[in-house]
């Protein structure tokens, strides 16, 4: 037999896999969570950051942007009333927007004509020869000192340099212009905040302005550092950058890629964008916001950028993941010290388990010896007692049938002697009347002699006086002979009634005497009917009875032929149920052989050892 890994090993190698995907589940979720948590976190905080530096350079600007509309208002005003400033007042007002050090440049151009319809006569004035006498001024301060001219060539609005004017222009709203480059510093930028002009009518005429220097926002912004290592710039309406921590990329396009077209448009929309990418700012992975900047009540709208690197963000993450892993080891060491006593309490009751498996198979294997014997006994016996149940089942159909005729018969018997009865008593019946009219008859008899023998009395005085009357006629003689003759006829008459009455009552003893003998003979025959009835009634009741008894048998003897059909199919079932169980024994025999095996399996799994078999068949460790 071979080496089989031990028991232990078994158990400890996939619990120890659960446990290990259970921690690795565990910890892959809490830095999922974790992460999430720092990303929300992160983008809470930029989210705010963006914010405020928007408002800071919004209300770095907009100071710019009311001067420009205070300006706007100043001049719409004076379009209201001509002749109340002059240009040169105009001009020194314009200047003092620039007494502080906030703003670069204050302007104010107005379409020919429309400030006091003398343009062409200041057309050789010295402050408007630039402008041929329109009034468009330009006063700038650098370094303290102020600088006068007045702005020309601005009438051509594909130009961007021209937006100045045409932004306020075409639109009639405050307006805030795309970065440029200060012509005196290069690599300096400025914006310029502007208002239109309306005269009375409404009708834009002008646009007043004031340029402003972005180097304060860019100080601002380049100071800011989220999270510590992160930067924040700014990107104008055109999406060019209008500060950056690289100043080489100053008023140039931010980029074309995807990336880059994104945020232009989150710029332009007004929206804001977080989401996570290689920042080219910071030069690694980061986190990036782009909340929109408002001016006022400029339209344009530029954007706040603020990147801030994924490793600043995730390093507080990182640190609890090594203290979660720290602690998920631990954690598995002593899972698995536990797992591994348990283990060891468990494999030793093993051992004695399979042992009594391994003895409780060879009981099952002998009983199962047993067992299939017996049945097969039981099936054979069961087979013989199911085919003499067979013959006896058709034994009692057949007695069942011959039951069933001889019922079939006595019914037809007692039907007949039923009717026997019937006509037995009818025939009794007759024969009581004619008795009766036997015994008229004889009493009929009895007078007729009677009368009979009234006649013969009768004839007998009729000859006593015929012969009286002969007697007498011979005394008349002569006168008698007739009467003689009469009473020789009238004797002669009743001689004859003599002679016809004894004939008569000769015949009539006769027939009385027959009669009689047929009434005794009637008598003893009514006595015999009687007899007769009496016994046919008796015979019909015995008949009937006979008839019952053979149907009750008949029922009886079906009763039992069914009782013999369940029981030859019981044993039929039975004699099934034996070979089933036979079958069942050798199979339980073959599984104890089996179990047997696996019991011994069992003993080299939980031991781990490579066993050797005995010479009685049981293994014996390797040690």
């Amino acid at each position: 037999m071979f080496a089989t890994r031990g028991l232990r090993i078994r158990i400890l190698a996939p619990a120890g896999i659960v446990i290990i995907l259970v921690f690795a589940l565990s910890f892959g979720f809490i830095l999922l969570r974790s992460r999430s948590q720092a990303i929300d976190g992160a983008e809470a905080l930029l989210m705010a950051t963006a914010r405020q530096y928007a408002r800071v350079v919004g209300s770095t600007l907009e100071p710019a942007l009311y001067t420009a509309e205070a300006n706007a208002a100043l001049y719409a005003g004076v379009l209201k009333n001509p002749g109340r400033y002059t240009r040169l007042q105009l001009v020194d007002l314009l200047k003092e927007n620039l007494s502080g050090d906030m703003y670069y440049g204050a302007w104010v151009v107005l379409e020919r004509n429309r400030l006091d319809g003398r343009d062409a006569e200041f057309a050789d004035h010295a402050m408007f020869t630039n402008s041929k006498g329109e009034f468009a001024p330009f006063w700038t301060k650098k370094d303290g000192a102020y600088t006068y001219t007045s702005i020309t060539d601005y009438s051509d609005k594909a130009k961007p340099e021209n937006e100045f004017y045409w932004l306020a222009k075409d639109s009639g709203k405050p307006a805030a212009t795309n970065p440029y480059a200060d012509p005196d510093a290069a690599g300096v930028l400025m914006t310029s905040l502007c208002a239109p002009i309306r005269n009375a009518g409404g009708e834009v005429v002008g646009v007043a302005g004031i340029d402003m220097v972005l180097v304060r926002l860019k100080s601002i912004l380049n100071d800011v550092r989220p999270l510590g290592r992160g930067r924040v710039a700014l990107i104008a309406a055109n999406g060019t950058w209008v500060t950056h921590p690289d100043d080489a990329r100053l008023a140039k396009d931010i980029g074309t890629n995807v990336s880059w077209r994104q945020v232009k448009e989150t710029v332009q929309r007004g929206d804001v964008l977080f989401r996570e990418e290689d920042s080219a700012i910071l030069g690694e992975p980061a986190f990036r916001v782009v909340v929109p900047v408002t001016v006022g009540a400029a339209p344009q709208r530029w954007g706040l950028v603020v990147d801030a690197p994924v490793s600043v963000v995730m390093a507080d993450v990182r640190d609890l993941l090594v203290i979660s892993f720290s602690i998920a080891l631990g954690m598995l060491v002593v899972l698995m010290s536990l797992l591994l006593l348990v283990v060891r309490q468990t494999v030793k009751p093993l051992v004695v388990i399979a042992e009594r498996i391994r003895d409780a198979a060879s009981q099952v294997d002998g009983a199962s010896s047993q067992v299939a014997q017996a049945s097969q006994g039981l099936a054979q016996g069961a087979g013989s007692q199911a085919a003499a149940l067979e013959e006896t089942t058709a034994s009692l159909a057949d007695l069942t049938r011959s039951s069933r005729e001889v019922s079939g018969l006595t019914e037809g018997a007692a039907g007949l002697m039923n009717t026997n009865i019937e006509l037995s008593g009818t025939a009794l019946k007759n024969l009581v009347s004619l008795t009766a009219s036997m015994e008229e008859i004889e009493k009929d008899s009895d007078r007729i002699g009677k009368i009979i023998k009234t006649i013969d009395e009768i004839a007998f005085q009729t000859n006593l006086l015929a012969l009286n009357a002969a007697i007498e006629a011979a005394r008349a003689g002569t006168a008698g002979a007739g009467f003689a003759v009469v009473a020789d006829e009238v004797r002669s008459l009743a001689m004859r009634t003599t002679e016809a009455a004894h004939d008569t009552q000769e015949l009539l003893d006769g027939t009385v005497s027959k009669v009689s003998g047929a009434a005794r003979a009637i008598r003893s025959m009514n006595n015999q009917f009687s007899g007769i009835v009496e016994s046919a009634t008796i015979i019909g009741e015995k008949t009937a009875a006979i008839t019952e008894a053979s149907r009750e048998q008949a029922t009886r003897v079906a009763h039992i032929a069914g009782a013999a059909g369940e029981i030859e199919r019981v044993t039929q079932q039975v004699a099934g149920t034996a070979e089933e169980t036979s079958a069942t024994a050798e199979e339980l025999s073959a599984h104890a052989s089996v179990l047997s095996e696996m019991a011994g399996n069992l003993t080299q799994i939980v031991l781990g050892q490579r066993t050797l078999e005995g010479e009685d068949g049981r293994d014996i460790p390797d040690r």
